[in-house]
């Protein structure tokens, strides 16, 4: 599923690492495509089958929303997997690979801090725009109903006339 929407070398580009580093079948597990898929509903029930639908148009006929909708889907999906990724990332992710003796050391501490930070700040963002842009479609985003924040309301009662 991950590769509907995004690819792993974006996925590792987000993060900054390489193929030595993160494989394609670590890529592949299906905590990713899980955790994408719910993440995904999350936000819209529909919106896998509407980024389905609006591929399916000839880039030349989609409306700004509909290129707006596949670029935002493409982006938060690279975003959200790379988001989980990095959660092990310091953990699996060698420092340094060597060919003499085929030794590998790993980071100690949070060398990935200020990376899983602006991560995240970029998917929350995505994620945000992505809402938006089903909103312009006409979605329902996330079960809820935009609510005014202010309205208009006229008294039951003539207060001059008290009638």
């Amino acid at each position: 599923m991950i590769t509907t929407y995004t690819t792993y070398a974006d996925v590792r580009a987000v993060i900054g690492v390489s193929e030595d580093e993160v494989e394609d079948a670590t890529l592949a597990l299906s905590l990713y495509d899980d955790k994408l898929a719910l993440e995904m509903l999350e936000i819209s029930p529909n919106l896998p089958a509407l980024y389905t639908l609006t591929l399916a148009i000839a880039e030349g006929s989609r409306t700004l929303a509909q290129k707006k909708l596949v670029l935002l889907t493409r982006l938060f999906a690279t975003y959200q997997v790379a988001r989980h990724l990095g959660i092990g990332l310091p953990m699996a992710g060698p420092k340094s690979i060597s060919d003499g003796k085929a030794s590998m050391s790993r980071f100690a501490g949070e060398p990935y801090k200020q990376t899983l930070a602006a991560l995240e700040e970029n998917f929350q963002r995505a994620k945000q725009q992505l809402s938006e842009t089903l909103a312009e479609l006409g979605e329902s985003t996330n079960g809820q109903v935009a609510l005014p924040f202010l309205t208009g309301a006229a008294p039951s009662v003539d207060r001059v006339t008290n009638a």
